[in-house]
């Protein structure tokens, strides 16, 4: 498989066609969605569609899909989308991060964070990259904060999960190549 990006231990690469059953079972796994700011559960044509979007949303330069590879497993095991919300601005946001259960504490997915920070600040030359994350999500969180975000915002009651709203938090990671004038 070609990365496009890696460490030791996982690949980041772009999702293909053929990945969407593993995405499908993934994305529909209850404790992936609930967090997630689309909580409903994905039908295969859904995640097909998702798929071919971001295939033509990285030709534009505009998105990118990539998948999470554990390298000893040869497996995908998740999933970290990447929405450019300016070019002029050279900024991003990281959407959907999300990791198979079986996968999840072990350090992955704040090394796919760290992984996709580096691509986007050395490769893609962003300035900054932000996320959302619901306040009660405390794993997404730490990994957000390991993996160099620093907090800079809070929407109140702005999300409804389990009969109730939520706060979100804004997480933010600026390019440390980059100054005031870059």
């Amino acid at each position: 498989m070609s990365f496009i990006i890696e460490s030791e231990d996982i690949g980041l690469r772009n999702i293909e066609m053929n990945d969407a059953e593993r995405i499908y079972n993934i994305l529909n796994d209850p404790t992936s969605l609930e967090w997630m700011n689309e909580y409903k559960p994905k039908s295969m044509d859904e995640v097909k569609e998702m798929i071919d979007k971001y295939h033509k949303r990285t030709v534009l330069g505009k998105g990118y899909l990539l998948g999470i590879e554990l390298k000893k497993e040869n497996k995908l095991i998740g999933m970290i989308a990447i929405d450019i919300a300016s070019v002029i601005n050279l900024n991003a946001k990281f959407t959907n991060i999300i990791i198979d259960k079986r996968y999840r504490r072990k350090g992955y997915g704040t090394e796919a964070e760290k992984l996709a920070l580096n691509y986007c600040f050395n490769e893609l030359n962003l300035h900054s990259i932000h996320m959302w994350i619901v306040e009660e999500n405390i794993a997404s969180i730490k990994a957000a904060r390991k993996a160099g975000f620093k907090e800079v915002g809070k929407l109140f009651k702005e999300t409804y999960r389990h009969g109730t709203y939520h706060n979100l938090i804004l997480f933010q990671a600026l390019n440390p190549n980059h100054n005031e004038t870059t």
